[in-house]
């Protein structure tokens, strides 16, 4: 039986992905999902970020004694995935991302850092807020903090991240939304073209949100991804 991990993003939970795991398990997949620290009822470790989270990763691989996995990685997720793959290819058999982005920009973060402060959020995206409320056990103000400085680490070691992701050699799709304005599709052609065993793919009226995608279609292209592998 084939074995897939669903990983949610930043300021997300496992849940997030919950209709897609259904889905997926009714193609007779073993699914597995967790939360990262720091989100849903997780508590917070002293660490927070990208190394973290892929330790997390790693360690969730180990107790279960998952082999040739593949990961399903939305948004930050998907950075994570990949660089578990950097770090220790042998744990993962095959990548697929949604909505993660790679063009990391000084501009862009600092653009992102404006609108992840708990105060801006209140003012501007109360709905935002309420749900983000309802899905975080924890201080769901730590948590915007904590993700905005996170994002300025990812900012700094990016360039690095990047050069090391084309010593990936095992299979990767990476796609995003037509209508997602947060990663651009010249981002993931590059990435694409970077990889040595990689593809792109592209959901149709979908936005960054992972509330905007259609569990049935990316289901249908994960699935697809891992019968050929």
């Amino acid at each position: 039986m084939q074995t897939v991990i669903l990983l949610h993003g930043a300021l997300g939970t496992s849940d997030d992905l919950s209709g897609l795991k259904s889905l997926l398990e009714k193609h007779s997949l073993k699914v597995f999902s967790f939360n990262f620290s720091g989100h849903g009822e997780r508590a917070f470790e002293n660490n927070f970020g990208i190394p973290q989270f892929t330790g997390e990763l790693q360690q969730f691989i180990l107790d279960k004694h998952i082999q040739n996995t593949f990961v399903f990685g939305y948004s930050m997720g998907g950075y994570v995935a990949l660089n578990l793959a950097i770090k220790k290819p042998d744990l993962i058999k095959g990548i697929i991302t949604c909505a993660t982005k790679f063009n990391w920009t000084p501009e862009f973060i600092a653009k992102e850092q404006q609108t992840l402060q708990p105060e801006f959020l209140q003012n501007k995206a109360p709905a935002f807020v309420k749900n983000l409320q309802q899905k975080q056990s924890n201080n769901w103000k730590e948590l915007v903090n904590r993700c905005s400085n996170m994002i300025q680490e990812i900012g700094q070691s990016n360039a690095t991240y990047l050069k090391s992701l084309r010593e990936i050699t095992i299979p990767v799709l990476i796609g995003k939304g037509d209508k997602d304005h947060m990663v651009s599709i010249e981002e993931i052609q590059a990435e694409f073209l970077g990889f040595k065993n990689g593809t792109y793919y592209m959901l149709p009226n979908t936005k960054h949100a992972v509330e905007s995608i259609k569990s049935e279609l990316l289901g249908q292209l994960i699935v697809q991804f891992m019968e050929g592998k």
